[in-house]
């Protein structure tokens, strides 16, 4: 009897123990961990807590260290959140790690387009997406598509410089050449043939002339 009343009191001890206990343990600087999980700022690396590096933050949903976004900041290792800019400063980068990579200067952000590129002057490779550039740089907007010019322009591609101005008016779209119908022939061609079909109403004449924009390995024609 005496057995069972023992064993009965070991059994209700040990759910009340169970009932109290917190499945978080503290880390740390109060930070809690539950499970495998990290301290604040930190991720699980190869089964270690791994503090995330400067310009970065330990992002919970991803359980991953990943850049601060634009206009934001960390220095210090170890953060779970940026830092805003203050006074509505902004950042050329993402991932940056210094208020002092917070700046009032005009920035141009390349914005998404259909049929069509940007381009840094001098250099070939597009500009990605969302990706900023400071001013004074010299872009370029390329119609990628067939017989598609600049929308209420008559050029395929504009160059401009990177101002406050021209940031918040950004080039963005491309339409289909209002003179499509055309018999394009080299500068200081014979137009007699063309003008024969323009004057039957089934072509207009154009003369063109190659210009090279930017680089050497961008060729487009500026119809006159």
């Amino acid at each position: 009897m005496h057995l069972l009343l023992t064993l009965l009191c070991l059994v209700l001890l040990s759910v009340a123990t169970t009932e109290d206990s917190d499945p978080f343990s503290e880390i740390g600087d109060g930070e809690t961990s539950n499970g495998d999980d990290c301290p604040s700022g930190s991720v699980l690396v190869e089964g270690d807590c791994t503090q995330c590096n400067k310009g970065m933050f330990a992002n919970f949903l991803s359980a991953k260290c990943e850049p601060c976004p634009f206009d934001h900041y960390s220095d210090q290792k170890g953060q779970s959140s940026c830092t805003p800019c203050p006074d509505e400063m902004t950042t050329l980068e993402v991932g940056s790690n210094d208020q002092d990579q917070c700046t009032e200067n005009v920035k141009c952000e390349i914005p998404s387009v259909e049929s069509a590129i940007y381009l840094e002057g001098g250099r070939n490779s597009p500009l990605a997406i969302g990706s900023r550039v400071p001013g004074g740089s010299e872009l370029v907007f390329l119609c990628s598509g067939n017989n598609h010019v600049v929308k209420s322009t008559t050029f395929s591609l504009i160059n401009f410089v990177c101002t406050k101005s021209t940031a918040q008016n950004l080039p963005t779209e491309c339409e289909l050449d209002p003179n499509i119908n055309i018999c394009d022939l080299p500068e200081n061609s014979d137009l007699e043939g063309c003008k024969e079909n323009q004057d039957a109403g089934s072509a207009t004449c154009h003369s063109w002339t190659p210009v090279i924009v930017a680089t050497s390995l961008i060729v487009t024609a500026l119809y006159q």
